[in-house]
């Protein structure tokens, strides 16, 4: 009987301990350089036409089960939305989630993404398609007179942006210390900022 009396609260202790919460850690912290309502100046190379994208920041909840019985896991995360004031189609949202940062089109629904795992600084694909992303992290790059520890470059595939519009933003240039650093749509030059 005491053995019985005792098991109770330690199966009520382990199953309260299947809950587990996950928030965004501090490596993929380190690449969050934007905050709500931020307005970024960027510059067209050789043109001098100006164009501003303000940033917003959504934070939200996401639960996911672990297995039957074992309780379920909360996921907290962060969403940046860098949208044009002059171009609503063009646009980049990068998403922080635990350890990973996910950097896909301003268009609902696109399969196209460019995820980066902060902890081992390795690149993904986010999709599952032919339509996939290219990618590359480099160190110590040069982009418009100042030059960035790490800068993750990503081009979604023609088949996930121009189909929708040609000013969608296509190329990206997003640096660790600074945020997104310059950008290219579909058609036009490349977009740099102005810091």
């Amino acid at each position: 009987m005491k053995l019985c009396v005792l098991a109770f609260p330690l199966a009520s202790l382990l199953l309260a301990g299947c809950n587990k919460s996950q928030t965004v850690t501090a490596s993929a912290r380190e690449w969050l350089r934007q905050s709500d309502g931020e307005r970024l100046t960027f510059r067209a190379d050789g043109m001098g036409a100006i164009e501003t994208l303000v940033v917003t920041q959504k934070n939200s909840e996401s639960t996911s089960s672990r297995g039957r019985g074992f309780g379920t896991i909360t996921h907290h995360n962060i969403t940046l939305t860098f949208q044009s004031q002059t171009d609503a189609d063009a646009g980049l949202v990068t998403g922080f989630s635990s350890a990973n940062v996910l950097f896909s089109p301003l268009r609902p629904g696109s399969p196209d993404g460019v995820g980066l795992s902060t902890d081992t600084e390795q690149l993904y694909n986010n999709s599952g398609s032919i339509n996939r992303a290219t990618h590359s992290l480099t160190k110590d790059t040069l982009i418009n007179g100042r030059t960035h520890s790490r800068v993750v470059r990503g081009t979604f595939s023609a088949q996930a942006v121009v189909s929708v519009l040609p000013n969608t933003l296509q190329t990206f240039w997003y640096a660790k210390d600074a945020g997104l650093v310059a950008y290219r749509k579909v058609t036009g030059p490349i977009y740099y900022r102005v810091f």
